[in-house]
């Protein structure tokens, strides 16, 4: 082959190259080649996600316009929708009512898409990307599920004069109550507790006779409880099948009723007689291991629950201390002596936030403090003499959120605190009142002022009360609706 041959001028580029890949690769082999860069004026900056407030202007026909604005100093605001209801916030859709029925449309604007059959409808609740609504029909009430990205509907549960209501659900499946209702009498009979899966499968009555439905346990559990032969019972039973575990049973109403996190129950006993106190009590989901959360005369509740405790007030009207303990009963701490304490909050760290109240009237002073669940490290957040502090919420960032009032009827201002008391900050506190809505996960504070008691005007900033702009200010009521990020 000669040495001006084509086919020879390419093999000895290709070999050059070769030798000068390996000669780059050093340590690295032969067989490494080094990757190519672009310098960054080539590379596409990324278009962070625009966080959104979605609020309705109330008109003075008492009508409703839906708004959505983005949360900056330079948004616009976009006409959702005229004449309707907010519902809620699924899939960062923004779910309405108005006079055609259900419809979604996305935050930052664009065409609703309704479902069918809503007009006559009340939307219970979205799970994942299932519409879970109740329709009124000629003579009932039918449960159907629909999807948020199709019009299609099905019905769950329905029947000629029978009336049926979403109450929750759980494992793909749907817990309702059904009753049949009966013109003559002008009212349900027959009353049933349902579990169906969310394809309208596998339909399994639970249990007959009228119940009170109390809530869902772990998996596939479900709280109700039932007035049966003069007592008042609890029982935990299965969206699978109608077996039933009898968790308690008292002459005395059952109240306040939770899931623990270790699989426990626990619940409270309201007696009759007011000079006898209420009770509360823990049981196993088996219905073994019930014991009495306190042996105290007065009244215990339950009020909270941390990952590992129950926390819960003892006392009696205007004079309660706030205590805590181990699922089992053991380890009692008390959190709080001081006078007239309730608990406000349980922070993401399973520290304790309460309020202690002194005062009467429209001179009551609320002071807010923090405690770990153990009962150690008590730290004052907010206490001011002769001011009132009302808790709000937690932010992304820890810090807790707060407005402070001289008595209830004087103009309020918007603070925040570190959870170890220190770096109090002033949110807002202009001559009107300013009252909290919402916190975004970038720790920007939605709140409302309630100017010259006319209308209100919706407000953002930071946390520590930094770059405050106006989000809203119509001339006419606005009402934050919620926030999508």
């Amino acid at each position: 082959m000669k040495h001006n041959d084509p086919c020879f001028r390419f093999l000895f580029a290709v070999l050059a190259i070769a030798i000068f890949l390996s000669a780059c690769g050093g340590d690295r082999g032969s067989g490494f080649v080094p990757p190519i860069e672009l310098p960054d004026t080539l590379i596409p900056p990324s278009t962070p996600p625009v966080t959104r407030m979605v609020y309705s202007v109330i008109n003075p026909d008492d009508t409703y316009d839906i708004y959505s604005t983005a949360i900056d100093s330079a948004s616009t605001l976009i006409l959702l929708a005229k004449a309707a209801q907010f519902w809620t916030i699924a899939d960062g859709l923004v779910i309405i009512r108005d006079s055609t029925g259900f419809g979604r449309i996305p935050a930052s604007g664009g065409t609703a898409v309704y479902w069918t059959d809503t007009q006559n409808s009340f939307l219970n609740t979205v799970v994942g990307r299932s519409v879970i609504s109740e329709k009124s029909t000629s003579n009932g009430v039918e449960i159907h599920v629909s999807t948020l990205d199709t019009t299609d509907s099905f019905k769950l549960a329905g029947g000629s004069n029978v009336r049926n209501n979403y109450l929750g659900n759980t494992s793909g499946r749907v817990v309702y109550k059904s009753c049949v209702y009966d013109p003559d009498l002008e009212r349900c009979v027959a009353p049933q507790l349902h579990a169906v899966a969310f394809d309208g499968t596998g339909d399994v009555m639970l249990i007959a006779g009228t119940t009170q439905f109390a809530g869902i346990h772990g998996d596939s559990g479900v709280l109700y409880t039932r007035y049966e032969n003069g007592q008042h019972r609890l029982y935990l039973g299965s969206v699978f099948n109608n077996t039933a575990t009898l968790l308690h049973s008292t002459m005395n109403q059952i109240e306040i009723i939770r899931s623990l996190p270790n699989g426990q129950i626990s619940f409270g006993e309201w007696h009759d007689n007011d000079e006898t106190p209420r009770d509360s009590y823990v049981v196993n989901s088996d219905g073994l291991g019930l014991r009495q959360v306190s042996a105290s005369v007065q009244d215990e509740v339950v009020t909270g629950v941390t990952a590992t405790r129950l926390i819960y007030v003892n006392g009696q009207a205007g004079a309660y201390d706030l205590y805590s303990e181990k699922f089992d009963g053991t380890q009692t701490a008390l959190l709080a002596s001081l006078g007239n304490v309730r608990l406000v909050h349980i922070t993401n760290q399973g520290k304790v936030v309460f309020a202690n109240r002194t005062g009467t009237g429209l001179q009551t002073d609320d002071d807010l403090y923090i405690i770990d669940e153990d009962g150690v490290h008590l730290t004052a957040i907010a206490v001011n003499v002769g001011q009132h502090e009302f808790f709000w919420g937690e932010a992304p960032d820890s810090r807790l959120i707060y407005t402070t009032q001289t008595d209830h009827t004087a103009q309020t201002d918007l603070h925040s605190v570190l959870p170890d008391g220190t770096g109090t900050a002033v949110i807002a506190d202009s001559p009107d009142y300013e009252s909290f809505w919402n916190v975004t996960k970038d720790n920007e504070v939605i709140y409302s002022r309630f100017v010259n008691l006319q209308q209100t005007d919706l407000y953002a900033a930071s946390t520590i009360g930094q770059n405050t702009r106006a989000l809203a200010q119509d001339p006419l009521y606005e009402v934050f609706h919620a926030i999508v990020e």
